[in-house]
């Protein structure tokens, strides 16, 4: 069961690795000639918006990295608080994506809806973690044998 529960885990670990690794690498390499009509019209400033896209699409990589070697760690602990991050994270994100769209839905398209889903499933995923399973799920197999 608790093997069960952990490779849920490392499946989670694994899919939040490749939704960061595609958002990251499209928001990094994307040309400024494709994103220029997604970030607004001509009058407004969309270098320096996509200059912070690009930032983010860099944070977003490093982040892929990091959940997709987090699936090695063997310290229940860091699991856990790997997952409290990204739960509060995703979380605050979602929330911050629903007040735009709630005060200027004008402004936003589809993909804006796709975003709040998408990083509103992984909070949730990473909720259920933290509030319906113990800190053995938070551990790896053969840990309390002394395997690793």
């Amino acid at each position: 069961m608790m093997q069960t529960v952990r490779r849920q885990l490392d499946l989670l670990f694994a899919v939040h690795m490749v939704i960061a690794a595609v958002t990251g690498a499209f928001c990094f390499v994307t040309p400024h000639s494709l994103m220029a009509p997604m970030l607004g019209d001509a009058s407004t400033n969309t270098h320096m918006a996509h200059e912070f896209l690009r930032l983010y699409g860099a944070l977003t990589l490093a982040q892929g990295w990091m959940v997709w070697r987090t699936r090695l760690v063997s310290d229940a602990l860091i699991r856990r608080t790997f997952c409290q991050a990204y739960c509060i994270c995703f979380s605050l994100q979602t929330m911050t994506l629903l007040r735009a769209q709630i005060v200027s839905p004008e402004s936003h398209s589809v993909l804006h809806w796709l975003n709040i889903l998408l990083l509103g499933g992984l909070g949730c995923a990473y909720g259920y973690f933290l509030v319906f399973k113990t800190i053995k799920a938070f551990e790896l197999p053969g840990m309390d044998k002394g395997l690793l």
